[in-house]
């Protein structure tokens, strides 16, 4: 109200102050909301292993990057924002980048186009390996495995609640 008076008296006549008391209130309001983006230096350190799933009718993915110091970033293709998650305790993150390397997955050279896609990167600065296939390709045994291990790691860290289901995929090393 007092703003409105000086503004009134002394400065501006009254046609105009709506319109500058709307600009001010717009102003306050975009300065006060928040980025959700996530730094990019982060995602830039060291190696991540991205995993995705999703396609089909709604052609939605969920992207999940797991990053060597254990913190686990997740989007949708609809949000399109790299959301933060619950960051996975360091042992659990190690052991997931060993299996990544003892299981071979670096030398795999796999790339399936289809409805349902599951898709394994691993980043490491400019350097990138993507093995992508669908649910039930001959010879994926392996790449679902290990999908599925991570995954049940991070919704356990993430949903107290959760309980893993017993595998059916019969793998072969």
């Amino acid at each position: 109200m007092i703003l409105y008076w000086l503004f009134d008296e002394y400065i501006i006549n009254k046609k105009y102050m709506n319109k500058i008391l709307f600009v001010l209130a717009l102003s306050v309001l975009a300065l006060s909301c928040k980025s959700n983006k996530v730094d990019s230096q982060q995602n830039d350190a060291g190696k991540k292993l991205i995993l995705s799933h999703g396609g089909g009718f709604t052609g939605n993915y969920n992207t999940y990057q797991l990053l060597e110091n254990g913190q686990l970033l997740k989007s949708t293709k609809t949000q399109g924002v790299m959301a933060k998650q619950k960051s996975l305790p360091q042992d659990i993150t190690d052991q997931i980048f060993s299996n990544y390397e003892t299981l071979g997955l670096a030398d795999m050279k796999v790339q399936t186009y289809g409805n349902l896609l599951y898709s394994v990167t691993m980043q490491a600065g400019e350097n990138k390996n993507k093995v992508s296939w669908e649910k039930g390709d001959k010879g994926s045994e392996t790449l679902q495995l290990f999908f599925r291990n991570v995954m049940n790691q991070i919704k356990m860290n993430n949903d107290k609640d959760f309980k893993p289901k017993e595998s059916k995929i019969k793998a072969k090393f």
